[in-house]
C-alpha cells in the first residue's frame, strides 16, 4: 500500500447545457513534487479540467480528491489573465495577498513575502509596479500570490501564454524549481518544447477524453511523432482510436498499487485565514492604494465635486428654497424648490454612478481568484460599497455647499435642526444609491461595454421618473417612481423647505431600504457568476416542467398567470388613468374581447312588456321575420340607426327568443343588445380603469376554487 497522492481525479465527466462533452471519463494520480502538463488540441478540454481542479465547474460524474479527501481542497489556480492590479507595486500586492490568505502577524506576513519573492527570483523587482514588469515576471508574481497560501496544489493555466519560447523556458524552470521543492504543479499549455522539464504529460483529445497520461519518453513513443505537432494532428483526426489504444495499453499493465482509503472529511484550510473583519479592511487598503496609485485621477476625480457644484450654482436661479406660505397658510415648497431638488439629485446620480459601473466587472479574475483563497462575495461587495461610498460622500459635500450658496434655504429644519445639514445628508444618501445601482449594473454585466451601454439606461430612466412631470401618471406608474433613489431625494429636499420633518424621514428611510435592496440583488448577481458552472439548462428546464405538472392546481395556475401579469402590467401603464374631461380612457379591441372573470351585478328586472324605442333610434323596416334569428342576427345595413340604438342602455338578451307577430313585424328587443365593434367594453372591464392588468391581477389574487 502506497500513500495517498496529493491529487487523484477518478471518472470526472461533465456536459455544457447544450449537451457538449466537456470532460470525458477523465481519471489520473499525482504525486507529491510532481510537475505535470496538460497538452491537447482546441477543444480537448483542458480548461475545463483547470476548472474542475479549482471547484469551479461541477462534475456530472466522478470525483476530484485532494489529499485523499473529495473536493477541490487547498487548491490554488494561476489564470490565464493577470488577476492583479497592475497599479500597485509587487511588495504591495503580495503584502495585500498575504493579508486576505494569511492570519499571521504583519512582520511574520513580511518575512513569508520576503522568502516567496527570494524563491522566486524577485527581491529585486519587489518596488516595481507590475504594469512595468515583463511578461515573465509578471507570470512568476502571479505565482508568487498564490505560494503565500501554501497550497497542496497549484494549477496554472496557461503560463507561457504571449511569451517567447526563452520566457517559456525561463517560467517552466522555475515551476521546476518549485516542484523540486516539494510542490505540486499542475500546468496546463501548448507549448511542446517544455515537456522535458515535467514529471507527466497529461494529453486530451478532442470531447475531454485522455489520450495519454505518462512521462514524455513514453509519450513520444506511444504516439510515434517526429514532431510534437504530430501527436496534435492524429489525435484531432481520430481521438476515439487514440483514447481505446491508451485504454488498452492500461488495461495490459499490471495493476497498480492501491492507494490509502480516502474519505469525504473536507480539508482543513492551512494557515489559518484571517476573519471576514481581517479581510475588510484589508480590501478598503487596497482599494485606497489603487486609488491613489494614480494622482492626476484622483485630484480631478476630487475636484468634480466643485465643479459641478459651481455650475448649479451659476445656472440655476437663486432664491428657490425660501420657506413660501402657500394659500391654505401651510408651508409651501413650491415649484422652483423641487427643480433645484431634481438638478441636484441627477448631478450626484450621475457622478456616482458612473465611478461605480465599471468596479465590479474590471476584477472579475480577481474575484474568482480571491474566493478560491477565502474572501467571501459578500466582504468583497461590502469593501467596495464602504470605499465608494466614502469618496462618494468627500465629492458631494463640496458640490452640495457650493450649489447652495444663492439658493437662500430655511435657516431651521425640524428634522435635524439645520436646513444645510439635512440637504447635505440626502444628497450624501443619493450618493450612496447611486453607487449601489452602479455596482449592481457592474455585478450584472458580463464586461466593461456592457455595462457602460447599459449604464445611460439606467440614468436616463431615474430623469424621466424623477422630475415633476411623472407626477399624477396612475397607480403604476408611481409605484415604479417609488424604486427610484432621485425621487426621493427630491422629495426629502422639499420637506426640508416646508418643514415637514415626517416627510424628510420618510424619503431618508426609502433611500436606505433602496441601498439595501440593490446591495443584496448584487450580491445574488455575484454569487450567481462566480458560482459553479450549474447544472445544464436543458435538465433544469426539464425538471422545473415535471414539477409544474405535476403541482396543485393553484400553483400550476398562480406561475402561467403570474407571468402574464409582470408583462400585462408593463403593457397596461399606457391605459391606466382618467382623459382630460373626467371620462374614462377609451377601451382598447383586446379589453373588449376580455371575458368577464367574475359573476356580473345582478341586473335590473326585466319589463313584461316590450319596450319602446324612441322615435329618433327607430329601425329601418326590418326584413321578414323568417330571415332574422331572434339571437344571432347581425345589424342591418341601417348602420348609423342601430349604433345609437346600442348606444341606450339595453336590457339582458333573453334566452329564448320572443314570439314572432301576429299583425306587423315588430323588431325583437334584443338585436340591440349585441354590441357593435367599436361599443364599449362590457360592464366588468369598464368597470376596471386598468383594463388587462387588472383582469389579470384579479385572476392571480383571487381566491382559488376548491379541487
Amino acid at each position: 500500500m502506497t500513500t495517498t497522492p496529493v491529487l487523484e481525479v477518478t471518472g470526472a465527466t461533465s456536459r455544457a447545457a447544450d449537451g457538449t462533452p466537456l470532460l470525458d471519463d477523465v481519471s489520473f494520480a499525482v504525486e507529491a513534487g510532481s510537475l505535470v502538463a496538460v497538452i491537447g488540441p482546441t477543444g480537448a478540454g483542458k480548461t475545463s479540467l483547470a476548472k474542475a481542479l479549482l471547484g469551479q465547474l461541477r462534475l456530472d460524474a466522478g470525483t476530484v480528491r485532494v489529499r485523499g479527501r473529495r473536493g477541490p481542497g487547498r487548491v490554488a489556480g494561476v489564470p490565464q489573465d493577470d488577476g492583479t492590479h497592475a497599479q500597485l507595486t509587487l511588495r504591495r500586492t503580495l503584502d495585500h495577498a498575504a493579508a486576505l490568505r494569511l492570519g499571521a502577524t504583519p512582520g511574520e506576513r513580511r518575512r513569508h513575502v520576503d522568502s516567496v519573492l527570494a524563491e522566486l527570483g524577485l527581491t529585486s523587482r519587489a518596488s516595481t509596479r507590475l504594469a512595468h514588469l515583463s511578461g515573465g515576471e509578471r507570470k512568476r508574481a502571479n505565482v508568487a500570490v498564490e505560494l503565500l497560501g501554501e497550497p497542496d496544489l497549484l494549477v496554472l493555466d496557461e503560463p507561457t501564454a504571449g511569451l517567447d519560447p526563452a520566457f517559456e523556458r525561463t517560467v517552466f524552470g522555475n515551476l521546476r524549481s518549485l516542484a523540486d521543492a516539494g510542490r505540486t504543479i499542475v500546468a496546463i499549455t501548448h507549448s511542446m518544447q517544455v515537456l522535458s522539464v515535467c514529471d507527466r504529460v497529461l494529453f486530451l483529445a478532442p470531447g475531454g477524453s485522455v489520450a495519454f497520461f505518462g512521462t514524455a519518453a513514453e509519450a513520444q513513443a506511444f504516439f510515434d511523432w517526429n514532431e510534437p505537432a504530430d501527436a496534435y494532428a492524429a489525435v484531432s483526426t481520430a481521438p476515439e482510436a487514440w483514447r481505446d489504444r491508451f485504454s488498452t495499453q492500461q488495461a495490459s499493465r499490471p495493476p497498480a498499487p492501491a492507494w490509502q482509503p480516502a474519505d469525504d472529511r473536507p480539508i482543513p484550510s492551512s494557515p489559518a485565514a484571517p476573519p471576514a473583519g481581517g479581510h475588510l479592511r484589508t480590501l478598503l487598503r487596497r482599494a485606497w492604494d489603487v486609488t491613489s496609485s494614480d494622482r492626476r485621477a484622483l485630484v480631478l476625480s476630487l475636484a468634480a465635486g466643485p465643479v459641478l457644484g459651481f455650475l448649479l450654482w451659476a445656472v440655476l436661479p437663486g432664491g428657490t428654497l425660501q420657506r413660501s406660505v402657500g394659500p391654505d397658510g401651510q408651508p409651501d415648497s413650491g415649484r422652483p424648490a423641487g427643480t433645484f431638488a431634481f438638478f441636484l439629485a441627477m448631478t450626484i446620480t450621475w457622478l456616482a454612478a458612473a465611478g461605480a459601473a465599471r468596479e465590479v466587472v474590471k476584477e472579475r479574475h480577481i474575484i474568482r481568484r480571491e474566493r478560491l483563497a477565502g474572501v467571501s462575495l459578500s466582504s468583497y461587495l461590502m469593501g467596495k460599497a464602504l470605499f465608494l461610498s466614502a469618496f462618494t460622500a468627500v465629492q458631494v459635500v463640496p458640490l452640495t455647499a457650493v450649489a447652495l450658496l444663492r439658493q437662500q434655504a430655511p435657516g431651521r429644519s425640524p428634522a435635524l435642526g439645520s436646513s444645510l445639514l439635512e440637504i447635505v445628508v440626502v444628497g450624501i444618501l443619493v450618493g450612496i444609491a447611486a453607487v449601489s445601482t452602479g455596482l449592481l449594473v457592474s455585478s450584472w454585466a458580463s464586461s466593461s461595454e456592457k455595462a457602460m451601454t447599459a449604464l445611460p439606461v439606467v440614468l436616463i430612466t431615474q430623469l424621466a421618473l424623477a422630475g415633476p412631470w411623472a407626477e399624477g401618471r396612475g397607480p403604476v406608474m408611481a409605484f415604479v417612481r417609488d424604486l427610484v433613489p432621485a425621487r426621493w431625494a427630491a422629495v426629502a429636499v422639499q420637506a426640508t423647505v416646508a418643514g415637514d420633518a415626517g416627510s424628510w424621514w420618510l424619503a431618508v428611510a426609502c433611500l436606505a431600504g433602496l441601498v439595501v435592496l440593490m446591495l443584496a440583488a448584487a450580491l445574488l448577481l455575484l454569487r450567481r457568476s462566480a458560482s459553479p458552472a450549474s447544472v445544464p439548462v436543458t435538465r433544469s428546464l426539464d425538471a422545473f416542467g415535471n414539477r409544474l405538472a405535476t403541482a396543485s392546481p393553484p400553483r400550476a395556475r398562480l406561475v402561467p398567470v403570474g407571468l402574464a401579469g409582470l408583462l400585462a402590467l408593463a403593457a397596461g401603464v399606457g391605459t391606466v388613468g382618467r382623459s382630460g374631461t373626467g371620462g374614462a380612457r377609451p377601451v382598447t379591441v383586446a379589453q373588449v374581447a376580455l371575458p368577464s372573470p367574475s359573476p356580473a351585478p345582478a341586473p335590473a328586472p326585466v319589463p313584461t312588456a316590450p319596450p319602446v324605442v324612441p322615435a329618433a333610434v327607430a329601425p329601418a323596416p326590418a326584413p321578414a321575420p323568417a330571415r332574422v334569428p331572434a339571437v344571432t342576427a347581425p345589424p342591418s345595413t341601417a348602420a348609423p340607426a342601430r349604433a345609437a340604438a346600442a348606444r341606450v342602455p339595453a336590457t339582458p338578451r333573453p334566452t329564448t327568443p320572443p314570439p314572432p307577430p301576429t299583425t306587423a313585424p315588430v323588431t325583437p328587443p334584443t338585436t340591440a343588445a349585441r354590441p357593435p365593434a367599436t361599443a364599449p367594453a362590457p360592464a366588468a372591464t369598464a368597470q376596471n380603469p386598468l383594463g388587462l392588468t387588472g383582469w389579470i391581477l384579479e385572476q392571480v389574487f383571487q381566491p382559488f376554487p376548491d379541487r
